[in-house]
């Protein structure tokens, strides 16, 4: 049976796999083909750098470490050079000695025979982060309008500081969105009635209405459900827990940090059902 992981947001990248053995090879491509991955396979690192030199956009390596003529850690350090932003992973049996200024050319190195799951978990981090530093670089230099286009929401915040009530609407308006206000816990509950919110940044600690109660509220008698996301300056256990028991999909620490937000909002666009 395949590991079920939700590679949704990863649906069709292209996964180049490296490996002289024609075994690990079909095994590596099928594991891939139930993530919806694209699979591209070669048996050795001079056809890797092929593939590489012949302009095909790719987002992963997986390579074997130890083949004929280009080991694992050369073939690293090739593409590195040339192509310094795709990742890598290095699959590497239980006793080859990895020194730690090799490893620098990987964002993971893994043992075989590598479990599935742990395999998976790791495809989908690195594809999350390169996704992540992908959005987050034209952002970071420049806010546009534009991330508001490939992530469309409509938002309500619920903050009954007024200061807090302005950076936030200040940084998504720069993201292209125009979020609508809540004062409280009981205006986000009739808003989030009347009308239907992607995504609602809620704060946890407010007059008439707190965070949990109205998050509780809106699970209840809300017909098309959004995302609601924690709005809180603790970060400790107990309080994510009673975030995620009252409901909430999320939490985000104030002051809000738009690298975090950003983040937060592209992970909420690829989990449309709740």
């Amino acid at each position: 049976m395949p590991v079920e992981l939700d590679m949704d947001e990863h649906r069709g990248k292209k996964v180049l796999i490296v490996d002289d053995n024609n075994t690990n090879l079909e095994i590596l491509r099928r594991q891939l083909e139930n993530w919806n991955l694209q699979p591209i396979l070669v048996s050795s690192g001079a056809k890797a750098m092929e593939v590489l030199f012949s302009g095909q956009e790719l987002d992963l390596v997986i390579t074997d470490m130890e083949m004929p003529e280009m080991d694992g850690i050369t073939l690293g350090r090739n593409i590195q050079r040339y192509a310094g932003h795709l990742p890598i992973i290095l699959l590497s049996s239980i006793g080859e000695e990895i020194r730690d200024n090799d490893r620098r050319f990987f964002a993971s190195v893994l043992h075989k025979p590598t479990r599935q799951h742990v395999l998976g978990k790791h495809i989908m981090d690195v594809l999350t982060k390169k996704l992540m530093a992908k959005i987050q670089t034209p952002v970071n230099n420049k806010l546009s309008v534009e991330f508001a286009n490939t992530y469309p929401f409509n938002i309500l915040v619920v903050e009954d500081n007024h200061i807090n009530q302005h950076v936030i609407n200040r940084i998504l308006q720069r993201l292209g969105y125009q979020p609508e206000l809540a004062n409280d816990g009981q205006e986000a509950v009739e808003a989030a009635n009347f009308k239907s919110y992607d995504l609602i940044l809620m704060d946890m600690q407010m007059p008439v209405m707190d965070g949990l109660e109205a998050t509780r509220t809106i699970r209840k008698t809300v017909s098309n459900q959004p995302v609601i996301v924690a709005l809180t300056a603790n970060v400790m256990e107990g309080t994510r827990q009673e975030c995620f028991e009252a409901g909430m999909n999320d939490y985000i620490t104030k002051p809000i940090k738009l690298e975090e937000l950003t983040e937060l909002i592209v992970k909420w666009s690829f989990k449309p059902d709740l």
